[in-house]
């Protein structure tokens, strides 16, 4: 009996439920737009506050990994056919031995690399610049073809601002273009004119007072080459 009694209370809050949602009196449940003409959020999906400004991530610097593989692609290849690099004197690569001195994960106790410009980074950048630019010209003065070469590519390796002007210019816009990813326009003199005084006063200091060389050009270049590697357009990003 009390089984009896339970199914019809049962069916009878059933039909008063149905009775209700049918009822004209009854609260509607959402309305949806099958039209496509005035799209919008899901009926449950809560407000989206719009915030008045949207800032972009915080800066942060090339990690260990990216410099292994952009070093080689900005510097080229010693005469051996190897990737120009950051080199100890033990000829260990300079990246591998200061990889955890920076920061880069282990994945044993560490598992986020610090990406911030340190001291520390810069320091061990501007070793890393002076070595693999020396190597890399080293590489270019022995390659007489230009088209060969990765660093000196328009102009003679002999060749200063006085005796090739453009020559110099057409060289200094392209590494602008291989190591920082600028292009600067032929004509556009005021951008160029930083690393073209760079040029000269290394040409110049390594001179002194004599006539420059083949060997003070190359002061010239590799000056130029170490501004360009540690200049921050080379790292942040």
């Amino acid at each position: 009996m009390k089984r009896l009694l339970l199914a019809l209370s049962a069916s009878a809050l059933i039909a008063t439920g149905c009775s209700k949602i049918s009822s004209g009196n009854s609260q509607q449940g959402p309305t949806v737009d099958m039209s496509g003409n005035n799209p919008a959020l899901p009926f449950d999906h809560r407000p989206v506050n719009v915030p008045s400004t949207i800032t972009s991530a915080s800066a942060q610097r090339l990690s260990i990994a990216q410099l292994r593989g952009t070093l080689p692609v900005a510097l080229g290849n010693n005469l051996d056919g190897s990737a120009v690099t950051w080199l100890y004197p033990n000829n260990q690569p300079g990246l591998t031995v200061v990889a955890t001195t920076l920061g880069e994960p282990d994945y044993i106790e560490t598992t986020e690399e610090d990406l911030s410009a340190s001291p520390l980074y810069l320091k061990f950048m501007d070793d890393a610049a002076r070595d693999a630019c020396n190597r890399a010209l080293t590489a270019d003065y022995s390659r007489s073809s230009p088209s060969q070469r990765a660093l000196v590519r328009h102009a003679d390796t002999a060749d200063t601002a006085s005796t090739n002007a453009a020559g110099i210019d057409k060289n200094l816009r392209y590494l602008k273009l291989r190591f920082h990813g600028v292009k600067m326009a032929d004509d556009d003199e005021a951008s160029i004119a930083p690393l073209r005084n760079l040029f000269t006063r290394g040409v110049q200091a390594s001179a002194g007072t004599r006539p420059p060389t083949v060997n003070d050009v190359k002061e010239g270049w590799r000056v130029v080459c170490v501004a360009l590697v540690t200049a921050p357009e080379f790292h942040i990003y």
